[in-house]
């Protein structure tokens, strides 16, 4: 993980011609922190920290970006590409003229998908700027719970058992957990996983992907790129399912907290009044901290 100045760090340190992520503008890059400047506020007191170095420095940083996606499609060679040209655009990952991606493990095969991103095996999941653990998010696609009404806890916590440990099977005999996304229940992973391994993926640089388990097509699938189809030949390793469970017993703490929709419209308005000339960063700093502290005061 890092923080948000050491974001700020590398942010402010690439050189000229590299995007920090293909689609940075000044009025998305908000989520680039995630919790929505909720790290400014210590909801613990109700007061905030907006008139902070660090956050008068994102608002500087702010300014140097295209301020919205109209202004980068006219200004950024990558979006400046025709419609279609999968292949000169996935180039800017590859060779250093983009620096981050966003990236989901939604399901088991996207962590093998994980070496495509830039086209190699030494990428680094920082997650969000944190000052504390793993800023990398949890979001759960179902949940579960008891009430404090509940007349059978007992029955109720069985139910839960059953729902994450017990696996479901198609006609093929695949695996299938939940909705098909990675599954909480650390054996699901493990047995799906067991699963992937034998697929083979075939990642194209000029876009689209397949999978595959039936070893005829794999070696039909080989030969279209060595006829000119170029691209990857991923599977999944014990090595990545190692670091996959590293990485799901490190995360998810502390909780993120999300800002109360009043509360980020009040930062989102300042900070467009800043990028529209009405005021400094420093003065959208102190704008968002009187206004941020008159709401915290009503909310206690």
């Amino acid at each position: 993980s890092w923080t948000l100045d050491e974001m700020l760090d590398f942010l402010e340190a690439l050189p000229d011609g590299v995007l920090p992520l293909y689609n940075l503008t000044a009025e998305n890059a908000s989520n680039l922190t995630g919790s929505g400047f909720a790290a400014f506020i210590d909801f613990e007191n109700m007061t905030c920290d907006f008139s902070s170095p660090t956050f008068v420095r994102f608002l500087r940083y702010l300014t140097t970006l295209p301020r919205n996606m109209e202004e980068l499609e006219k200004t950024s060679e990558f979006w400046q590409l025709p419609d279609g040209a999968s292949a000169e655009r996935g180039a800017f990952f590859t060779d250093g003229r983009i620096a981050m991606r966003m990236h989901s493990l939604n399901r088991i095969e996207d962590f093998v998908r994980l070496e495509t991103l830039f086209n190699a095996k030494d990428y680094v999941a920082v997650g969000y700027p944190t000052s504390d653990d793993y800023g990398i998010v949890v979001q759960p696609m179902d949940s579960f719970l008891v009430t404090t009404t509940c007349s059978d806890p007992a029955a109720a916590w069985e139910l839960i058992r059953i729902a994450l440990t017990t696996p479901i099977t198609n006609s093929d005999g695949d695996i299938k957990w939940a909705s098909g996304c990675t599954p909480s229940f650390k054996q699901a992973f493990l047995d799906m996983a067991e699963k992937q391994k034998q697929m083979t993926t075939f990642y194209y640089f000029g876009g689209g992907s397949f999978s595959t388990g039936d070893p005829e097509t794999v070696q039909k699938r080989i030969r279209e790129m060595e006829n000119g189809r170029p691209g990857l030949i991923l599977t999944l390793t014990d090595e990545d399912i190692a670091e996959a469970c590293e990485l799901f017993d490190s995360i998810g703490k502390p909780w993120m907290i999300r800002l109360d929709d009043a509360v980020r419209a009040i930062i989102e308005e300042e900070i467009s009044d800043m990028l529209g000339g009405v005021t400094t960063p420093e003065g959208c700093a102190a704008r968002i901290q009187s206004r941020v502290s008159i709401w915290l005061a009503e909310h206690q």
